[in-house]
């Protein structure tokens, strides 16, 4: 289960997963760009777990990065998988950042890139996907019945 919390450091990610004991070993931390308070912050996540135990989200509002730890500039230190969440259009069914996630799959090709915010249909996954998206959090378009059902 992927955990974001709004981390500060990897010592809350740890300090909540000790809580939530026995399922530790279960959860997937993910640390945000708007949360982290430095880069060092960033580089501890990654150290204590690991690039493919921990998730990075890259977040923006209206265009502006929210992050005073430097991620977005620091591709060489993200991990296998990032999020990328554009907040304005959570919720909004403002269609996909597809600008920014191709901007991004062109700087870090090898990463998993996920967006979050925007998909009203099928469609805008496509789009999403052809622009560089791995995978896509979606809620209101399944809340909203925009996305077919899967064949059984």
């Amino acid at each position: 289960m992927w955990l974001d919390a709004g981390f500060a450091d990897a010592d809350a990610a740890a300090e909540l997963g000790a809580q939530l004991a026995p399922h530790t070993a279960r959860i997937v931390p993910v640390f945000a760009s708007e949360s982290l308070r430095s880069a060092a912050a960033l580089d501890a996540c990654l150290d204590r777990f690991g690039s493919a135990g921990a998730v990075l989200s890259l977040d923006r509002r209206d265009g502006q990065r929210l992050d005073p730890a430097g991620c977005w500039d620091a591709v060489a230190r993200w991990p296998q998988r990032v999020i990328v969440m554009t907040l304005e259009r959570v919720g909004s069914g403002a269609g996909p950042d597809l600008q920014t996630m191709a901007e991004l799959h062109r700087q870090a090709p090898a990463t998993a890139l996920i967006g979050a915010g925007g998909v009203r249909s099928a469609a805008d996954l496509a789009r999403a996907s052809e622009a560089g998206a791995s995978a896509w959090l979606v809620a209101s378009a399944l809340h909203d019945l925009q996305l077919p059902r899967a064949p059984r």
